[in-house]
């Protein structure tokens, strides 16, 4: 397989740790590929087809992986348009049409049409690709108004495994001709129902036989699309959200009937147990919520809707209805293989009463449910071998209930791996046969993504087994369930492929699969499996975290990157410069600068490290003498940046904490250990912690507040010390912000400000602050400095950060609260950003 693509420019890969993240989508299921292709351009993937064909090789084409099915895995190359094919080629809006890329991500082609309050907005969000939705027939929230992907496609290019790549556009007389012998079983079996996508849609084509009808929906099953004609349409306006409480599931699906007589633009559905796992606000612990939306064209209705920021908050909790219900830290969770069934929505109420009857199990729901679709995410024990046959007998079970009840198995998210089995069944074996002569028509060579809609693969094959280890570990993952299920808890969902937000940095500036959260929880599963630490391909997977922590907040299952990748760096060899970094108040301060500038290039370090200060904070601390009538104390803990190379910045904090009434009590400077457990020094920074906690302990029997003026460090006492010391009480120390937070604050200048990483949501505070919508400034403590990584710390910087910067409003100060964030934006701009406690100093200190 080296040599495969030998000679042409096509992106390539095959090592170990591509095929193993590769391996993995959204569903439970696991299979290995021979590689992985990137193709640029349509005569790229038209190379790709022929190799594949000359070394019988099958092609499973990849967007976002974000499906629940399996639907984008299989052994043969996979090939991912979403990094490279991922351009919006026209827009047309004299003619109502879109063309892009299959690779284009839904919210970015959304954000596209949205100066013209236009969009196709078939959901399914941040990192889904349209190549994937339209490969789904994916729908959403609105498809009551707007309808599924079929109803948006116009055009598809397709290159087929004969070797053409075809404009699908106009109708197929051949196709419609070999189909007509199996119109009346079509008519029979295929449910009266908008909201189906199991199978090829054979009755769609029938009404109008244009070959997208069966390619929508049809999961790369018939060959590999390179560009999508789309109708695009006016975006909905007025929207206003109504929430409705109800004591039981069986009178909230009751209540929808007639709710759909007022036309409403979406009706979704909550039930309590996503409402207990999210913790929401609703009074009265009710047992379901229904949300209805209404725009201009829905009638009246006595509802009071909800303010804007109640509607986001609401809308935020039903989008990240997947991620809470997967968030138990347990092998008992809910699993996703019956997840997506759909029925006239006035026959919800008797589905309900077989659903119970059927699982026996505690369950989640959520879903769509003015269009009958239901989300559902029964509780599985994923270490009990009998759940297997257990999960067959309920979709079995489930699917003949949904034939009497003229609903369908899955309303939007397919078949794959998880649900072609069950469509003999559904569907009875002449509309098989009708399936195998579409496949046959479009896929002679069977290479496209074999195994899916038709010839299906048995239901527990390449299931995913639950992951267990014996390592030893210097953080305590009790909390998480141990290390293992810290890693197993990825479920694959991709939020970490958005391109906003702090996760992932890495991915944002590259666009690489590999460089995703998933794929490093990935790689770890793997290496935990086999015990193999010291492999290049793990080390090359996990070098380029931040250890930003961003996953730990933005991803729905909460994964700590940052914790696991410090435990991978504990089992490997230290460089020089690792110590270096590690123990910054060590050597840094002791460094004379005619050496640094000699080590550095030996060292692979790009930027001048920083200049120590002529006086430690500390020692201008102890000359100070602070005014007798302050009634309050509070403790500032000096983090190493602020006693060796900025300890300007404690000298304001000092005259702001004496200015608000404290007396400032700085106890013997220690570093925190961040830097330590940054490079994976975990023994040395359990060691730093115990010596800080010890300095600590004196004030923390008096109950006095700590504070600590840096993010990272303020983040290794609240977070990591829990991880790393038993009873830690640096749990409550404070960042400044939560400490400002309720004093009566002097004025300051306008303020721009860049939250660091670990602090990316403070507490707002009563000063004219605007916070800038950045991400990650790639500095990231030693990993800006480190050559090898410099290049990918500036790309980062950037993406979001860099072009925030270049309209700052004359007289307005910028703030960075982090060390790192003040020195990239140093190095690549003409600013000088302060820290907020600087802020005040000019005008009142």
């Amino acid at each position: 397989m080296t040599h495969l693509f030998s000679g042409t420019n096509i992106e390539y890969r095959h090592d170990s740790i591509t095929r193993q993240v590769f391996s993995h989508d959204a569903s439970n299921y696991c299979i290995e590929p021979k590689g992985v292709v990137f193709p640029k351009s349509d005569t790229e993937v038209m190379t790709i087809i022929a190799k594949a064909k000359e070394h019988q090789l099958s092609l499973i084409p990849r967007g976002a992986a974000t499906g629940l099915t399996g639907g984008c895995l299989g052994s043969g190359l996979i090939v991912d348009t979403s990094k490279h094919m991922n351009q919006i080629l026209e827009i047309n809006r004299d003619e109502g049409w879109v063309k892009c890329q299959p690779g284009v991500v839904q919210d970015h082609l959304n954000q596209a049409l949205s100066p013209y309050r236009l969009g196709p907005d078939t959901s399914t969000g941040n990192r889904a690709t349209i190549g994937g939705m339209v490969g789904n027939n994916a729908a959403g929230s609105y498809s009551l108004r707007y309808g599924q992907m079929i109803d948006h496609v116009l055009e598809i290019e397709m290159a087929l495994s004969t070797g053409k790549l075809i404009r699908f556009k106009n109708p197929s007389s051949t196709l419609l001709d070999s189909l007509r012998p199996y119109q009346s079983e079509i008519e029979r079996r295929f449910p009266k129902i908008k909201r189906h996508v199991s199978g090829y849609n054979l009755d769609h084509f029938l009404q109008d036989p244009n070959p997208c009808k069966l390619i929508v929906g049809s999961e790369g099953t018939l060959g590999i699309i390179t560009a999508i004609k789309l109708k695009i349409v006016p975006r909905p306006k007025n929207i206003k959200l109504v929430t409705i409480p109800f004591s039981s599931l069986e009178k909230a699906f009751s209540a929808i009937p007639d709710l759909l007589d007022a036309n409403p633009l979406a009706i979704e559905l909550i039930d309590h147990t996503i409402l207990k796992l999210a913790k929401s606000p609703f009074p009265g612990n009710p047992e379901a919520i229904l949300a209805i939306e209404y725009d201009e064209h829905s009638l009246p209705t006595p509802f009071t809707p909800l303010s804007e920021a109640e509607r986001t908050a609401f809308w935020k909790i039903r989008h990240n209805g997947l991620g809470i219900l997967l968030s138990k830290k347990s092998y008992n969770r809910a699993i996703a293989f019956f997840e997506d069934p759909a029925l006239p929505p006035e026959k919800l109420p008797q589905f309900l009463k077989i659903l119970r009857q059927t699982l026996k199990r505690p369950f989640g729901l959520y879903g769509h449910v003015g269009a009958g679709c239901l989300h559902l995410r029964p509780f599985v024990d994923l270490k009990d071998p009998t759940e297997i046959d257990a999960m067959k007998s309920i979709m079995l079970q489930l699917t003949h209930a949904l034939i009497e009840l003229g609903g369908t198995p899955s309303s939007e998210h397919g078949d794959g791996l998880v649900r072609s089995w069950l469509n003999e069944t559904f569907y009875g074996p002449k509309i098989i046969e009708a399936f195998q002569i579409v496949k046959q028509a479009f896929d002679p060579h069977n290479i496209m993504n074999p195994g899916k809609i038709v010839a299906p693969s048995p239901f527990e094959k390449n299931l995913k087994s639950p992951l267990t280890t014996t390592l030893k570990t210097h953080f305590d993952f009790t909390s998480e369930g141990g290390i293992a299920l810290a890693v197993d808890m990825c479920n694959g969902n991709g939020q970490c492929r958005k391109l906003d937000g702090v996760m992932c940095p890495s991915y944002q500036a590259t666009r690489d699969e590999k460089e995703t959260t998933r794929a490093r929880a990935n790689a770890l599963q793997y290496a935990l499996r086999t015990g193999n630490f010291s492999s290049p391909d793990l080390h090359e997977v996990l070098d380029l975290c931040l250890s930003c922590k961003g996953c730990k907040t933005e991803c729905p299952s909460h994964i700590d990157m940052a914790k696991l990748k410090s435990e991978y760096l504990a089992t490997q060899p230290k460089s020089f410069r690792d110590h270096l970094f590690a123990n910054p108040d060590k050597l840094l301060p002791y460094t004379p600068n005619f050496l640094r500038n000699l080590l550095n290039p030996l060292l692979g370090i790009a930027h001048p490290l920083p200049k120590k200060s002529p006086q430690r904070f500390t020692h201008w601390f102890s000359r100070q003498t602070q005014p007798t009538n302050l009634s309050k104390q509070v403790v500032l803990i000096v983090d190493t940046f602020t006693e060796f190379f900025e300890p300007q910045i404690g000298k304001a904090a000092v005259a702001l904490f004496n200015l608000l009434g404290y007396h400032v009590i700085v106890p013997p400077y220690a570093c925190c250990g961040r830097p330590a457990i940054s490079k994976g020094f975990l023994p040395q920074a359990k060691q730093r912690a115990h010596t800080l906690v010890h300095n600590l302990l004196p004030y923390a029997k008096q109950n006095l507040p700590f504070v600590s003026l840096e993010p990272s460090c303020a983040s290794a006492l609240i977070d990591d010390y829990c991880d790393l010391l038993p009873n830690p009480i640096t749990c409550t120390t404070q960042t400044i912000e939560q400490f400002l937070q309720g004093h009566r604050l002097p004025k300051t200048p306008p303020l721009i400000l860049h939250n660091h990483c670990h602090n990316k949501h403070p507490p707002s505070l009563p000063l004219p602050i605007t916070p800038l919508p950045t991400g990650c400034c790639g500095m990231a403590g030693a990993f800006g400095y480190e050559t090898e990584h410099a290049p990918l710390s500036h790309t980062i910087a950037k993406h979001t950060l860099l072009p925030h910067l270049q309209n700052i409003p004359k007289g307005h100060l910028l703030i960075a609260n982090g060390f790192s964030c003040r020195t990239q934006i140093s190095l690549y701009t003409p600013h000088r950003p302060l820290h907020l406690v600087q802020a005040f100093t000019a005008v009142h200190l």
